[in-house]
């Protein structure tokens, strides 16, 4: 009868694990081209999420207002990116979906380059450590149930003629449940299921040193590493369901609750200080900032998804993709399945006043519907860079 359990518990977590990621089966327009520049300027206030009136879009090569632009960096599905900053540019290093190959592309280029040659089919998730020199893939086995977690450096040189380099690594436990990477990009904090509930462990990008750091009865869980002594915990939203969040202390392998609420998704700011939350309850999302030291809360008109919004470097600057429209049904559980997509705008948030600016509506200026999501800006918010969760293509704004 355990083994039975066990068997069922693993297929339940591939499930969830495969839903994060999965995308709807849409027509998705193609870009008439890869170089796209914007038709509106940005930074007018809104005390709200409706935008300004629609315009027409321009056409690609036209000179645009303010002289922002968009592009594909890959129209090949991506299953996790990196921005690496330098002196001189931005560069985003990604893994194509089908491969597992690493390829990287300046946030401002239409070619990209490619860096490994070894082939693992079918990553479902990628997260990038050690400053983009060590990626962690995560796929599912053959069986469809297990899901397998390798751990690889990134070797040096790339491409030497039509060669590309092979990656070479080491196998994390099967059936890591959640996983995230430390700010500094030199650990790793997962969670493995057990028969009566779940244990969370910190270790170098190779899985040396692991500690064990957590432990609950609860199985359900999300982690993120905003910052290096505390990792969020949040327990998997589904609407109407009251969530709850967690900071994990990492030295006194303590967890102390910062909110609860239905729905409950979160997105704790580089500081560890604030945290960005979505609610949904009875049809109706919200989302806002929460104070757990003042216990103050600042609710947003703009109706998103946290997973929909990164923070900047800093804690003054939140950038959201807002749909243009919410579709009625279970939120986001729907669009976590991969059976809800939007269509959507990119926001920029005060956190601090509420106020929010358009920045672009990405259907009108590519002339395509983008459902954007893992949105990451570079230190100087010069980039955003994002995944279209439609079809897993990878874009670029200029600011």
């Amino acid at each position: 009868m355990l083994m039975i359990l066990l068997v069922i518990a693993a297929a339940a977590g591939a499930f969830w694990f495969f839903s994060l990621y999965k995308t709807p089966s849409v027509a998705e327009p193609e870009p008439s081209e890869n170089f796209l520049p914007f038709g509106e300027e940005p930074g007018t206030p809104s005390s709200g999420s409706e935008p300004r009136a629609e315009e027409g879009g321009t056409t690609a090569g036209e000179t645009s207002v303010g002289g922002e632009k968009i592009r594909i960096l890959s129209r090949a599905p991506v299953s996790g990116f990196t921005v690496i900053n330098s002196a001189s540019s931005t560069l985003v290093r990604y893994i194509e979906r089908a491969t597992g190959h690493v390829y990287e592309i300046g946030a401002n280029e239409i070619t990209a380059r490619r860096i490994t040659n070894t082939t693992i089919p079918r990553v479902q998730e990628a997260l990038f450590a050690d400053r983009g020199e060590t990626v962690i893939l995560r796929y599912l086995d053959d069986d469809g149930s297990t899901v397998e977690t390798y751990s690889a450096k990134i070797p040096e040189g790339g491409v030497t003629g039509n060669e590309a380099g092979e990656i070479k690594g080491v196998f994390l436990p099967r059936n890591i449940d959640t996983i995230s990477v430390s700010p500094d990009g030199k650990k790793i904090f997962y969670i493995e299921r057990f028969s009566g509930g779940s244990l969370g462990f910190v270790a170098g990008t190779q899985n040396e040193g692991k500690t064990q750091v957590f432990n609950s009865p609860l199985t359900e869980w999300i982690s993120f590493w905003p910052e290096e002594k505390t990792v969020t915990l949040t327990t998997k939203p589904s609407q109407g369901i009251t969530g709850r969040a967690y900071d994990l202390t990492i030295a006194a392998k303590k967890t102390t609750e910062t909110m609860a609420s239905p729905g409950l998704t979160t997105r704790t700011s580089p500081d560890g200080k604030m945290i960005l939350f979505g609610t949904s309850d009875n049809g109706s999302l919200s989302l806002g900032t929460y104070d757990p030291k003042e216990r103050t809360t600042l609710f947003f008109d703009n109706r998103t998804f946290p997973e929909k919004c990164t923070w900047a470097s800093g804690v003054s600057k939140i950038y959201c993709a807002v749909p243009r429209a919410l579709s009625e049904g279970l939120l986001p559980d729907s669009w976590y399945q991969g059976v809800t997509s939007f269509s959507d705008r990119i926001w920029l948030i005060d956190p601090e006043q509420g106020t929010s600016y358009l920045i672009t509506d990405l259907e009108r200026d590519t002339r395509g519907k983008i459902d954007a999501a893992h949105l990451s800006a570079d230190k100087d918010s010069t980039y955003l860079i994002f995944t279209n969760k439609r079809d897993g293509s990878l874009w670029s704004v200029e600011l």
